[in-house]
């Protein structure tokens, strides 16, 4: 790993930092009235695929009608946070998915601010502004945070989740530990794969970065992780009294892995149904399709193992809608670029493994990003959560190839 770098002088870097925000707002702000004109999926449909389920329970929600997504009919079929956040927007500037699109924007601009703070702390301020210039820019973020979907609220949460696990490593105090359990719950009830990070974040924030004894480590990841559980346990708690079974946070899981696997699946998603679900209960119907699912994975082992690199392509392709490839001119440059991009970030990555410590948190944003495209399917919307870790890794050598030195910077106020 390079040698620490000197940081750049305060005003300067905060001069940087605020041009940044404002262009990342800026870009979103302008984009929001040209997505529902230019994206064909918006211009088809404003609430286009999961817009349309997410939209009806906040409306339902507003309306008394409970978490349903028909109403006088409950549901679970969602992790609650998402809809619960469109319906507080809705509350506050009514029924307006340009609302929602605007509130989003300001959230991406707060996801790029997070950026550079998280990259300042790991890397130092020189190689954070790459980074946050490049989260500014960012094509996938700006195309998707005008979607009615849950990436941009998550990737927000998730960037605040290891923000607060960077000061739990500094200050392990008893805030700061529920601060990040808190999050973590939060996290989960926004997107449930974030349960993968729950005992990769603690340990890293006061173990393998805070170099706690293994006594106090232990105790202190137990801590987070019963806040953690308590933020999600009243959910949990209504999903079992409303199906009379345990449900951990939704009953969407079951069908979306049946659509991910198939003869005719290329490591995208197929929308199908089974005739056997006809009839079953909603908590029936989630198992059932997890039943099928194992069924076809057990009779035709090989093509499932053949579709792991074609969802890991996907994942990493900037083209990769849910069952096609975007339609867009200059493909082929898109691509080039991108491709160059990762090639940054791998370099970036090797770079880091000196100082693995520091980078566990982007390693481990990284590594359950994949893995949850391992086990659905991949496209390019679902790379939104490594998105930020991509940027730093790549920010590294682009730092290097200018002559900057990079390196963790101090704590600074």
């Amino acid at each position: 790993m390079p040698r620490p770098s000197h940081p750049l002088h305060y005003p300067t870097a905060h001069l940087a930092l605020l041009t940044l925000v404002l262009a990342a707002v800026s870009v979103r702000v302008l984009y929001v009235p040209l997505a529902s004109q230019h994206d064909p999926y918006l211009v088809a449909d404003s609430l286009f695929g999961d817009a349309r389920s997410y939209d009806a329970i906040a409306v339902n929600l507003l309306r008394g009608e409970g978490f349903a997504e028909y109403a006088g009919q409950p549901t679970s079929s969602r992790a609650p946070l998402y809809p619960a956040f469109l319906a507080a927007v809705y509350a506050i500037a009514g029924h307006r998915t340009l609302a929602v699109r605007v509130v989003q924007a300001l959230l991406g601009a707060g996801t790029v601010a997070l950026t550079y703070l998280i990259g300042r702390r790991l890397f130092g301020s020189r190689a954070a502004l790459w980074a946050t210039l490049v989260m500014a820019l960012n094509p996938i973020a700006i195309y998707f945070g005008a979607w009615i979907i849950n990436e941009t609220l998550f990737l927000f949460a998730l960037l605040l989740t290891f923000w607060a696990a960077i000061q739990a490593s500094e200050q392990p105090s008893l805030p700061w530990l529920a601060a990040l359990g808190l999050l973590q719950g939060a996290l989960a009830l926004i997107r449930p794969q974030a349960m993968l990070l729950w005992p990769l974040v603690p340990l890293w924030a006061v173990r393998i970065r805070g170099r706690q004894r293994w006594g106090t480590a232990a105790r202190q990841t137990l801590l987070v992780l019963l806040v953690t559980v308590l933020t999600v346990a009243p959910w949990v708690v209504r999903n079992q009294r409303l199906h009379g079974a345990p449900v951990l946070i939704d009953t969407h899981g079951g069908w979306t892995l049946y659509g991910s696997y198939g003869d005719e699946n290329f490591g995208n998603f197929v929308v199908r149904y089974a005739t056997q679900a006809e009839g079953l209960s909603e908590y029936e119907q989630d198992r059932l399709y997890y039943r099928l699912t194992w069924q076809w994975i057990r009779d035709h082992p090989q093509q499932a193992l053949r579709l792991i690199p074609q969802k890991v392509v996907r994942l990493f392709s900037p083209l990769a809608a849910v069952d096609r490839e975007y339609a867009l001119p200059f493909s082929a440059a898109i691509k080039l670029g991108y491709a160059l991009f990762l090639g940054l970030a791998a370099v970036g990555m090797i770079m880091s493994l000196a100082r693995w410590r520091d980078a566990w948190l982007l390693y481990a944003s990284l590594g359950t990003t994949v893995l949850t495209a391992i086990v659905f399917y991949g496209c390019t919307r679902f790379s939104l959560p490594m998105q930020p870790a991509l940027a730093l890794f790549a920010a590294l050598p682009t730092a290097r190839l200018l002559g900057q030195r990079v390196g963790p910077a101090a704590r600074q106020p």
